[in-house]
């Protein structure tokens, strides 16, 4: 008798429970929080001490840009003082093939998400700080040769790789 009482209140919690996840996880989606989100800066600048607004420390600098670059990433130039660049797209949580650049290259991400995510390196040799949806920014490879795993520290289950090739 005692298990039958059990089962309803198990069931409101757990909804509660997933309830209370959801919040936590798209606090966008919380009409009732009277928390607002931290606003995100455009572009950090580690030499005028900007912090992170989402408590990581200071960011890299970087440079917002709404260009519509796609691609999975592409490298050019024979690293000889000619400028590099490179690309990542977001799109559907993913980010998309295998992003290879030169060494030092510059490398712009375009988050077409609804959501934010970040490009962080697993060792820390770069990371994005949080793209805003819709948004792009830039970062500078590492300039030495290899393979550079990634993540979204939004979304630690999606991965990617940047080849520094040169």
């Amino acid at each position: 008798m005692a298990s039958r009482a059990l089962k309803p209140t198990l069931i409101i919690c757990l909804a509660a429970g997933i309830a209370a996840g959801i919040g936590l996880a798209r606090p966008d989606l919380n009409p009732s929080s009277s928390t607002p989100a931290p606003a995100v800066s455009e572009a950090a600048d580690p030499a005028a001490g900007n912090a992170d607004p989402y408590g990581g420390g200071d960011v890299p600098a970087t440079d917002t840009d709404t260009g519509s670059d796609t691609g999975s990433g592409s490298g050019s130039g024979s690293g000889s003082g000619e400028e590099t660049t490179g690309s990542i797209t977001i799109s559907d949580f993913d980010f998309g093939g295998e992003a290879v650049v030169t060494p030092g290259a510059t490398v712009t991400v375009t988050n077409t998400d609804g959501a934010p995510h970040t490009v962080t390196a697993d060792e820390g040799e770069f990371d994005t700080g949080q793209i805003p949806a819709g948004e792009s920014t830039t970062f500078v490879a590492p300039t030495e040769p290899g393979t550079y795993e990634f993540f979204c520290g939004v979304h630690p289950s999606m991965t990617g790789s940047l080849v520094v090739q040169g």
